[in-house]
């Protein structure tokens, strides 16, 4: 193994499981389990990351933020090309058709100049939760991935369904969720 190899790997293990989002933290939020649903009562919309074991970093209303730097995440996304498969759970949770899209554009604004990311990325809008989970690899998701991964979404769960697409060889899902995500 080459020694940037090594560095790259040692900084994506040794680093804490948040979100490569460069922008300024307006709050930290606990959030709550409900059975494996993640959930903040009364979440103000937003963009939401991991932050820690009990809490998430709100950014607050964000159209366009600043790019991140991500190295170890990034090295690792251009080693491996992720395969645009349709692996699609639906979850018989329903949401009004303006707060999904609202949600999934948000979440596609941020993605454009924050792509990397580690833990969990969202975008909250009135009890939707757009979002991607990150399971151990760090993770990056261009805004053209995250429209494929909503397609998948929407040709399978419909409209106003939550769901989500799994990427299993790349330990993630995207999708979007009523009420909180599940990572």
């Amino acid at each position: 193994m080459q020694l940037k190899s090594l560095v790259a790997l040692a900084v994506a293990v040794a680093a804490p499981v948040v979100a490569a989002v460069h922008l300024p933290v307006v709050a930290y939020v606990p959030f709550v389990k409900e059975g494996g649903l993640t959930t903040i009562p009364g979440a103000a919309d937003g963009v939401y990351t991991s932050y820690n074991a009990t809490h998430f970093a709100y950014y607050g209303k964000v159209a366009k933020a600043v790019n991140t730097d991500a190295p170890a995440v990034e090295e690792r996304a251009t080693a491996e090309k992720r395969q645009n498969t349709c692996n699609v759970s639906c979850n018989g949770q329903y949401g009004t058709s303006n707060d999904i899209l609202a949600a999934q554009s948000g979440l596609r604004n941020l993605l454009a100049n924050n792509p990397s990311f580690r833990g969990s990325i969202s975008y909250v809008r009135n009890d939707v939760w757009a979002f991607g989970c990150d399971y151990g690899n760090g993770q990056v998701e261009s805004p053209s991935q995250w429209d494929f991964d909503v397609a998948c979404v929407k040709a399978q769960c419909g409209g106003g369904q939550g769901g989500w697409n799994s990427h299993k060889s790349w330990k993630s899902t995207y999708g979007r969720q009523i009420g909180g995500l599940r990572c």
